[in-house]
């Protein structure tokens, strides 16, 4: 199945060096992102091998793009428990000092005073629960040990910090929806990552560095539409942003860094030795065709040309496949999943797969004992 191809892939990768063939030089390329992205990353990053080529997680994944989206939805769920907690703990936030903020125990105490939903609940609650810890600390129990009053103060003191930062927040929140122009919006949101995450970045993930460079760089394109659309409001704002986002997957690695990995088209130009094509299967290689329901072929074909149909995306796909190969100078490997455990289906040969098997073996059925051929058992034939 699909598991095993990239399990196959990553052991090929992992090998070549010990036969003189530098990683940087490889490449596996796979005819679709999904689900095939994702399942490889997982099998080079088990079998230690690194990897550059197209992510597999959009910006609306990483920290800082995560976060932004996350706040603006803060109305949307009327500032529900879950989703306050949530935003100050999927990403280094920070006091308005600078300092780490205690989350851990303002989830406990967000809890204990029953905070559910709505900003007048964390307000009152809040509060309400402060007075009672501030109260018990000035009039002790004259049993109690020494150390309780001044826990009962900083009890007391958190609370009312986790009021005023949510309140904050809110506010935030309110000045936002006053604004009107995307280029004020774009700015309100780049001014909250640079008020609310940790401004020093140094010790963050090389990638979640380059996906907060590339939220700077969504905003930025968002503030141009000023020149286009006169006006907007907060909730076309998020949309647009989470639309943006989303769309955004980047890159992991540095070229010449590992194993190249992604689509053919991806691959295109690069001097490579070993090439190891996954998904050699029909409905994979090539993709299998969908009508665009905006553009349909009908439509496509009466612009002179200008527009693809589906059968020349194909034809692209195979001049893609076939440049990747011809530029490959010493091992082709074409990968064929016999199965989908996803879907309990069989698959049969590409049949562009079946050409190459035709210029081999005068014929294009697959042998079953030819010295080129390798079949590789599923991992559930293995247990």
């Amino acid at each position: 199945g699909l598991v095993k191809e990239a399990a196959t892939a990553a052991e090929r990768g992992g090998a070549a060096p010990n036969e003189g063939v530098p990683r940087a030089r490889i490449a596996v390329p796979y005819p679709q992102p999904e689900p095939y992205a994702r399942i490889l990353h997982e099998q080079l990053a088990a079998a230690g091998v690194a990897c550059n080529g197209d992510a597999v997680r959009p910006l609306a994944d990483r920290v800082v793009g995560r976060w932004l989206l996350d706040l603006l939805a803060l109305p949307e769920h009327d500032f529900a428990r879950p989703a306050v907690m949530g935003l100050l703990t999927c990403a280094p936030v920070v006091s308005a000092r600078g300092g780490r903020l205690p989350t851990t125990t303002w989830e406990r105490i967000s809890r204990d005073a029953g905070v559910v939903r709505g900003r007048r609940e964390w307000a009152d609650r809040l509060e309400r629960h402060a007075a009672w810890y501030a109260q018990r600390a000035d009039r002790p129990d004259p049993d109690a040990p020494d150390w309780l009053p001044d826990s009962d103060r900083r009890a007391a003191e958190r609370a009312r910090h986790l009021a005023a930062t949510v309140d904050e927040l809110g506010r935030e929140l309110d000045r936002a929806r006053s604004l009107d122009r995307w280029g004020a919006l774009a700015a309100w949101a780049r001014g909250m990552v640079t008020r609310w995450i940790a401004r020093r970045r140094d010790a963050w993930p090389s990638i979640e560095r380059d996906a907060a460079d590339r939220v700077d760089a969504a905003l930025d394109r968002l503030a141009g539409l000023d020149d286009a659309e006169p006006s907007t409001d907060l909730e076309t704002f998020a949309r647009a942003l989470a639309a943006e986002l989303d769309d955004d997957l980047g890159r992991v690695g540095r070229l010449g860094e590992g194993v190249l990995v992604g689509t053919p088209a991806s691959v295109l130009g690069v001097d490579l030795d070993v090439v190891v094509v996954l998904g050699m299967a029909e409905g994979l290689t090539p993709t299998r065709p969908r009508e665009d329901s905006l553009l349909p072929d009908v439509a496509r074909r009466t612009v002179d040309g200008q527009l693809r149909s589906r059968d020349e995306r194909a034809g692209v796909e195979r001049r893609h496949l076939l440049a990747t190969l011809a530029a490959t100078r010493e091992r082709r490997v074409l990968v064929f999943p016999r199965g989908d455990l996803r879907r309990s289906a069989e698959h049969v040969p590409s049949r562009w797969l079946g050409d190459a098997v035709e210029r081999l073996h005068g014929h294009r059925t697959l042998p079953t004992s030819a010295p080129w051929v390798t079949a590789v058992r599923s991992l559930a034939g293995r247990m």
